[in-house]
């Protein structure tokens, strides 16, 4: 019996240590999905790519919506 448990823990042991490498991998595979942070040096500089962020924005959606009312309308 005792011979028993001690395999049951060696692989039990070994399943955790699998479950473990995977998790590692997921996270890895996250880290890259997340965007990284990124500080602005003052105030302008952050208005500025903000503002470059919703033309960019309003040109994908205008190309998708025929009329500028509508897209108005949705802001």
């Amino acid at each position: 019996m005792e011979k028993l448990a001690l395999c049951s823990k060696v692989l039990y042991d070994h399943e955790l240590l699998e479950k473990q490498k995977q998790v590692v991998k997921l996270e890895a595979e996250l880290k890259e999905l997340l965007p990284s942070k990124k500080e602005y040096a003052n105030e302008k500089e952050w208005m500025d790519t903000l503002f470059a962020m919703k033309e960019r924005i309003r040109s994908f959606v205008c190309d998708l919506v025929d009329d500028d009312d509508e897209y108005n309308f949705m802001e």
